[in-house]
């Protein structure tokens, strides 16, 4: 850059002006067409390269300089290129994100439809079982009749039986529990084939019954009490009575219990996981109360 300075009798940092009025001043006394002398036309020649290399600044750029601006440049470039780069991430990352949100979303609103269909399905499913179940029981009670109905079907959970209106026979069927290989009641007591007991029904409409197993015919009662007796005979536990005392037992408990005393002392072996309200465990306690022990004090005293 000096070089070209001192081509036109300058210092370095001149103003444009001082640069121009000196390049008129050398170009006015070495022009070609005033000086005719050989060196007069290589100097002009300097002069114009000088004054157009510091008129354009290319003076001003020392090989330092280029490559400063280079290292610059190709800095700059790398970091429009990472940030080019971070910024296809965020995208990318903003995808993901929106990718992920509608997944939870769509998942969360399949749970949601999945749920209230169940809940659909369940509340239907409900109330038409409670419809089945109240309207029936409704009917009932309205203009109840009662009659004697059989047994005829006991071999289920689903117990069958007969009964008759004005000589016009109906059926119905009652849904009950199961204690190991026996049907049971409602009234504790075993169910079998040829029962009688009573049926409530609506007499304007007999198809809408049901069974009443808390009001059975006197055989029942007399098949409960042989079921009972067969079942006690033959445990070890009671061998401390006769027959007579055996008898008895079980008269006063279904004397002072009902057929609940009877299920408890049938039941007296069954366990708990068979029979929820009648196994051994409720027989155990009911053989440690009062009631019991005045039984069994009062049967002892029978003749064996």
């Amino acid at each position: 850059m000096s070089k070209y300075y001192r081509i036109l009798e300058l210092s370095p940092g001149a103003s444009k002006a001082e640069v121009k009025k000196a390049y008129r001043r050398l170009a006015r006394k070495y022009h070609p067409d005033v000086n005719r002398s050989p060196e007069a036309h290589q100097k002009f020649q300097m002069i114009e390269e000088a004054y157009r290399m510091i008129q354009s600044g290319k003076a001003n750029t020392t090989a330092k300089d280029k490559r400063a601006a280079y290292a610059k440049a190709k800095q700059k470039q790398e970091e429009r290129r990472r940030e080019a780069y971070r910024e296809r991430m965020r995208r990318a990352q903003r995808f993901a994100q929106r990718i992920k949100e509608q997944r939870e979303k769509n998942f969360l609103e399949s749970v949601r439809r999945f749920f209230t269909t169940i809940i659909i399905i369940l509340v239907g499913l409900s109330s038409f079982y409670l419809f089945e179940l109240i309207y029936p029981a409704i009917m009932i009670q309205q203009n109840t009749a009662t009659t004697w109905g059989v047994i005829y079907d006991a071999s289920t959970r689903n117990a069958r039986y007969t009964f008759e209106v004005d000589g016009k026979e109906f059926k119905g069927s009652m849904y009950l529990r199961k204690a190991f290989t026996e049907i049971v009641t409602p009234n504790g007591m075993p169910l079998e084939n040829g029962q009688y007991f009573k049926v409530e029904y609506n007499a304007q409409h007999p198809q809408y019954n049901r069974m009443n197993f808390s009001d059975y015919a006197s055989s029942v009662s007399e098949r409960y009490f042989e079921m009972t007796y067969r079942k006690m005979r033959v445990a070890p536990k009671f061998s401390e009575y006769s027959d007579a005392q055996l008898a008895c037992v079980i008269s006063e408990v279904y004397r002072k219990k009902g057929t609940e005393g009877l299920a408890t002392i049938y039941f007296f072996s069954e366990p708990a996981v068979e029979n929820i309200k009648f196994n051994k465990l409720t027989f155990r306690q009911f053989k440690k109360s009062e009631t019991f022990q005045n039984i069994h004090e009062h049967c002892l005293q029978t003749r064996r």
